[in-house]
């Protein structure tokens, strides 16, 4: 973040870290892992790291220090650290540590025993003080090393979840791709397979035109030839149909298209027909008069009739001659009654048949005349029966048209049809009885044609709604457009919204305008089909991508109409748009991790796809060369070509997947060492479809790796002859000791009466210094052996802790104090480990204590990452500037006179702590002392 103060003798630039752009790349190595290591340690445990004391460059006999203070920012929840590079001159250090080490804390003594040292006569003081440094010199380094190797770790496990991350999100951007591939395929192949459907459903309806149109030839034909005058007009008293015959008896103007009922002139002697017509239709009921005209004596009668819909549609006016001519046109309406193609049946009021024509009695499976006298509905299922019956009965009672339902008519041994009966009641002649025409039309094949229009447009709908599709179209000439509901909801209209041109381009980008403008002027000038991305701004809404597709159909008329479809393209346009992005992030990490990723399809072509990292770590230009199996397999070692085969070959069969380390020839000639993963991946059912893999570069980590195992080895070597000699120097200098605290002891024992004051009292300090020494060397040789190997397994620490006062018992009664042990967990580990961890802490509490009534707390929990043990008390508490340096070797905070002390037992609990992987820290007690918070790992 900052430099402050003159570091070139700590920065140095080389051709390596040209694309490294980090700060501590421009420090001399080792001062560049120094300050990572003690950064990253001083962060993690939030406390002060020191590293190990090196030679400075450019500066003989100078030796230099890194050293690492964490800083915390709570307003901000910011943490950083602090390094700082000492430098001081070989000698001054430990002449100064030399001097504070003295008796009197002067440094002339020191230089007394330095100077002695050099005549040969090396003061044990002196000796152990340089064997202390000596091993707190070799504690650093160790200390360094095992750092070292905890980040090199930590940044092996960051670098296989990286890898594994990008692998899994590669496998789910390609699982995306292929469902937006198959999304569209399969709204493609569904709009098409609707586009045939419509056509066939087109055919159809073309096809049910002209059956409609031939039905009308034949009506018309009927009309034409019939013998009785007969004219149909409408509500409005409009002619909208007659027959041949009734031109000259009504008047029909021939010159005229439906021409109003007051511009016919009967012949004299008729009434006003418009009276007639009106009375009809305002009453609904049958009219009729007895016209005598020009020697014509007939019936003129108006019927009014319904459609199938059962509203008015108009009337039919007839003239019935009474003469031989009527006869003549009654025989011609029997033979329509006969023949017309509907099934006809005259009723009376109770139901009973007058007469029916042969289809009646055709589509129930009768012979004529079977129906005459009979009920026509007892020859039908019993609830369609009564159902016709009500219509029947309904029909009666008002006088008024009735159209029934459409029916499904089944007879045994006939095909089944779809029927619709149209109730029509009249009077009978001059008499008052009421008559009853059922008319019943056969609607099979328009009932199958509307059936299958309705699948087809289901289907239609169901597949738009699905692909979220909108329809529309457009006629040019008469400026008219439709809309679908989805259109509308793209455009963010109402569902009464009215269509328009215009408002759809008012809802059109104003960027986009222009582009949508030439692209339908286009498709109306040459008829070729269009397609446009747009971006539609709703109302009040965020903008959405479309597109925009149609094309002109010309209709029998001359006019062009264009029609299309208007799809949401929003969400694909964002995912195009994330996918984009996580393909930037990988290629990122491509770079960043030196991992490329490779993917060999398995077909018949076995296509082979390099990234751009693992084109780099080949050396090779992606533009020049494109990667096949077999080239790709030539580029390793030959002693490793068949190995690699072999795995390749193998994931292929199996559908597994592999793994293997491999020397790769780089295009300047030399071999680099890689690591490849790969896995078998598959669509179906058996058999790999493709193998999916990363490739790294691993020389420069693997030569690491050996440097760091290398220097493991050397450290474990040093360190076990480290502990040798300081088990062997312990044990050695305890016998001189014991033989000079012997000795003490026999002088004062001896001559008691015959000494000196004065040397009754160095001869005690002798026996009293010569016990703290044999202390010091009991303690060294105790901290040598925290990590011995010994016999591990469950340690119950409640166990420990009971054992431990009862060993207490004596120190506990004569400090009056009192030691209280809470439910404790059990750990794996060494029982002798947690048994000394326990007991110094336990007896540092009481040693130190000032309390009249000292107590002692022990207390532990298991949390979700491991175990953690408090040990307490109410005792003078520790300052929080001294908190972090409690755990130096020999550091004691009272003064050498006051407490008995080595200065070595919290220095042995944070070594047994470390050892176990977990962390010890002094802190406040809530009992109004000190506490030691210890963390552990493990469940």
């Amino acid at each position: 973040l900052e430099v402050r103060g003159e570091l070139d003798d700590f920065v140095g630039l080389s051709a390596s870290t040209g694309v490294d752009t980090t700060a501590l790349s421009l420090l001399r190595e080792p001062w560049s892992q120094d300050v990572r290591i003690g950064a990253s340690v001083a962060l993690r445990n939030m406390a002060v790291h020191e590293g190990v004391a090196r030679p400075t460059p450019h500066r003989p006999g100078h030796l230099s220090r890194v050293t690492a203070y964490p800083m915390h920012d709570a307003a901000e929840d910011e943490k950083s650290a602090l390094v700082v590079f000492r430098t001081w001159r070989e000698g001054r250090l430990e002449a100064d540590e030399a001097g504070r080490g003295s008796p009197d804390g002067s440094g002339e003594e020191s230089g007394r025993e330095a100077s002695e040292a050099d005549d040969g006569d090396a003061d044990p003081a002196a000796e152990a003080a340089r064997w202390r440094r000596a091993a707190a010199a070799l504690a650093d380094e160790l200390e360094h090393a095992r750092a070292n190797l905890q980040i090199v770790s930590e940044q092996l496990e960051t670098s296989n979840e990286e890898l594994q991350s990008i692998n899994e999100e590669m496998q789910s951007t390609n699982e995306e791709l292929q469902s937006s591939n198959e999304e569209l395929e399969t709204s493609s192949e569904e709009l098409q397979s609707t586009n045939e459907e419509l056509s066939t459903v087109n055919d159809e309806l073309q096809v049910s035109t002209q059956l409609l149109a031939a039905t009308v030839q034949r009506q018309r034909s009927i009309l034409d030839n019939v013998a009785t005058p007969m004219i149909v007009v409408d509500t409005t008293l409009a002619v909208v149909d007659s027959s041949l015959s009734s031109a000259e008896i009504f008047g029909v103007p021939e010159d005229l298209t439906e021409p109003h009922l007051s511009h016919c002139r009967p012949v004299p002697g008729f009434p006003p027909l418009e009276r007639l017509v009106g009375d009809a239709l305002a009453s609904r009921s049958r009219r009729a008069v007895q016209v005598e005209a020009d020697g014509v004596s007939a019936t003129l009668s108006v019927a009014p009739y319904d459609g199938p819909d059962g509203e008015l549609r108009g009337a039919i006016v007839q003239l019935q001659d009474s003469t031989e001519a009527l006869r003549g046109a009654v025989a011609e309406l029997g033979a329509i009654f006969a023949h017309v193609p509907v099934a006809l049946a005259l009723c009376d009021a109770r139901g009973e048949v007058v007469a029916a024509n042969a289809n009646a009695h055709r589509w129930l499976g009768l012979e004529e005349p079977a129906l005459a006298g009979r009920d026509v509905h007892a020859h039908l299922p019993e609830a369609l029966a009564e159902r016709l019956r009500e219509i029947d009965r309904d029909a009666l009672a008002s006088g008024r048209t009735a159209a029934g339902d459409v029916y499904r008519l089944e007879v045994a041994g006939l095909e089944p049809k779809w029927v619709r009966t149209t109730h029509v009641p009249f009077a009978h002649g001059d008499s008052s009885e009421s008559m009853l025409l059922l008319m019943s039309e056969d609607l099979t094949r328009q009932h199958e044609q509307e059936r299958r229009t309705a699948y087809f447009r289901t289907r239609m709908d169901l597949a738009l709604e699905a692909s979220d599709i909108g329809t529309w179209d457009y006629h040019v000439e008469r400026d008219e457009s439709f809309w679908s509901e989805r259109f509308r909801s793209i455009l963010g209209l109402a569902v009464d919204a009215p269509p328009s041109a215009a408002a759809f381009m008012e809802r059109v980008h104003p960027e986009d305008r222009a582009r949508a403008e030439a692209a339908v002027a286009d498709a109306i000038d040459s008829g070729e089909p269009y397609s446009v991305r747009l971006r539609i701004v709703p109302e009040g809404g965020e903008t959405r991508w479309t597109t925009v597709r149609g094309r002109r159909i010309d209709d029998e008329e001359g006019g062009r109409k264009l029609v299309g479809t208007l799809i949401d393209e929003t969400e694909l346009v964002a995912r195009l748009e994330r996918l984009g992005a996580q393909n930037n992030h990988l290629r990122l990490a491509e770079r960043l991790s030196e991992t490329g990723y490779w993917q060999l399809d398995l077909g018949a072509d076995r296509t082979l796809f390099w990234s751009d990292q693992v084109y780099a770590i080949h050396g090779l230009d992606p533009g020049s060369y494109v990667p096949n199996v077999a080239d790709a397999l030539s580029f390793y070692h030959p002693e490793d070509h068949e190995r690699v085969s072999a795995l390749v070959e193998g994931a292929i069969a199996d559908g597994t997947g592999f793994a293997f380390t491999a020397r790769v020839r780089h295009a300047s000639g030399e071999y680099r060492r890689v690591k490849s993963l790969g896995v078998a991946q598959r669509d179906g059912t058996t058999g790999a479809d493709r193998l999916f893999g990363v490739l790294m570069d691993v020389t420069e980590l693997t030569a690491r790796e050996r440097s760091l195992a290398e220097a493991r080895d050397e450290l474990a070597r040093s360190n076990a002859e480290l502990s040798r000699f300081s088990y062997v120097c312990s044990h050695d200098m305890k016998e001189p000791v014991r033989l000079i605290e012997t000795m003490a002891m026999m002088l004062l024992a001896e001559d008691a009466a015959g000494q000196s004051e004065q040397t009754r009292e160095l001869l005690t300090r002798i026996r009293a210094n010569t016990g703290r020494l044999r202390a010091i060397i009991d303690g060294l040789l105790a901290y040598s052996r925290v990590e011995a190997r010994v016999e591990t397994g469950p340690v119950e620490l409640g166990r420990v802790a009971l054992e431990l006062r009862d060993a207490l018992a004596l120190l506990i009664a004569e400090k009056n104090a009192e030691l209280v042990i809470g439910e404790l967990p059990t750990v794996e580990g060494a029982c002798v480990h947690f048994t000394q961890l326990i007991q110094n802490l336990v007896g540092n509490a009481l040693a130190y204590t000032d309390a009249d009534l000292p107590l002692v707390q022990i207390s532990g929990e298991r949390t979700g990452d491991g175990v953690r043990l408090v040990v307490e008390d109410n005792g003078p508490g520790i300052p929080e500037a001294d908190r972090a340096r409690v755990f130096d070797v020999f550091a004691r905070l009272q003064l050498d006179g006051e407490i008995e002390g080595t200065g070595l037992g919290l220095s042995i609990c944070q070594r047994i702590v470390h050892q176990y992987g977990g962390t010890i820290e002094c802190a406040a007690s809530a009992l109004g002392g000190a506490a030691f918070v210890i963390r552990l790992p493990g469940a």
